[in-house]
């Protein structure tokens, strides 16, 4: 009953977008399975990597908001080497198994096929994904983790802010990295599981993971954290697993109808809204006060007239297409 609305998605869409959580934590990704292409996205539905304690509290009270933690993507270079933009993104085919909570993404760039899974731990602000492509071994497909300032929009980043903020490697090892970050009064942490790949520093505030291997697999894992003592070093198959028997916990034990049986034109599309209010439900709500009518998504104090005019232009768009 729950796999047969697993979501799928072929068609490059700033509107289109899937998330995985734990219901205190939300990554929300991209055609490509991560965040690589945010500004592209911002236009739609923000790709957004929050956490129920992620609220940014300034010495005005009236500016508290929920911030994005941070930007994970792709960084893919063409044989010329350029990097690739969402135009070079070709046959998509993206699936959210409801089930076990994994995003599968397919795409070629270049006539080269990369697949990747993302999971999201159960117990952890945790994210793990692993990547298969022959570009790993190429040496142009790397990891980027951007830290853009968070500031109060849809968004709940903006990447050429000058506000004040401050990105310090606490940690650096073989297989992981600790960064410290701070943004006025706010504190945080993430955990970065590298799997033996070199962290390479762009900026301040942006990173590469390069891996090593000559092959054409890799896996990694962030975790996010408010406290520095919760840290802990998850692998993709660990997250993966959680993944799983949280999922499957969650689905034995909640209810929900099965309208099989039914002759009804509208059955299988209720059935349909149930199965998926319940999924996200769990990701993205499961906090006893989220603050926002959109759980862990974006911050709606500023999303609500943006999604409103964003579909008023998107029905523009269409009709003048038809």
């Amino acid at each position: 009953m729950v796999t047969r609305f697993n979501i799928n998605n072929s068609v490059i869409d700033s509107f289109n977008f899937l998330s995985v959580g734990n219901g205190e934590f939300s990554f929300t990704v991209d055609i490509t399975g991560l965040q690589t292409f945010p500004d592209w996205y911002s236009c739609g539905f923000p790709l957004g990597t929050m956490s129920d304690w992620g609220w940014h509290r300034g010495e005005n009270p009236g500016c508290n908001y929920r911030f994005n933690l941070g930007i994970i993507a792709l960084q893919i270079l063409k044989k010329n080497g350029k990097e690739v933009s969402i135009n070079d993104i070709k046959d998509p085919v993206q699936i959210l198994n409801l089930w076990t909570g994994e995003i599968d993404s397919r795409f070629d760039v270049e006539g080269m096929p990369v697949h990747l899974k993302t999971v999201c731990h159960s117990d952890y602000d945790m994210i793990s994904v692993k990547v298969n492509s022959d570009l790993i071994g190429m040496k142009r497909l790397r990891i980027k983790i951007n830290f853009p300032p968070g500031l109060p929009s849809t968004t709940g980043y903006v990447f050429d802010s000058p506000h004040k903020q401050s990105t310090k490697i606490l940690a650096d090892t073989n297989n992981y990295s600790i960064f410290a970050r701070a943004q006025d009064n706010n504190n945080y942490y993430v955990l970065v599981w590298r799997n033996s790949a070199e962290l390479k520093k762009v900026t301040q505030h942006i990173y590469y993971l390069e891996p090593h291997q000559i092959d054409s697999v890799y896996s990694f894992s962030c975790q996010f954290m408010k406290n520095l003592e919760t840290g802990r070093i998850q692998n993709f198959g660990e997250t993966e697993t959680a993944s799983k028997k949280s999922w499957e916990k969650f689905w034995n034990n909640v209810s929900a109808d099965d309208f099989q049986g039914w002759s009804g034109p509208r059955a299988k599309e209720l059935e349909r809204r149930i199965i998926l209010s319940k999924y996200f439900t769990k990701i993205k709500c499961n906090v006893p006060l989220s603050g926002l009518e959109t759980g862990l998504t974006y911050d709606s104090w500023f999303g609500k007239f943006h999604i409103e005019m964003h579909w008023w232009l998107k029905c523009q768009k269409n009709s003048s297409q038809k």
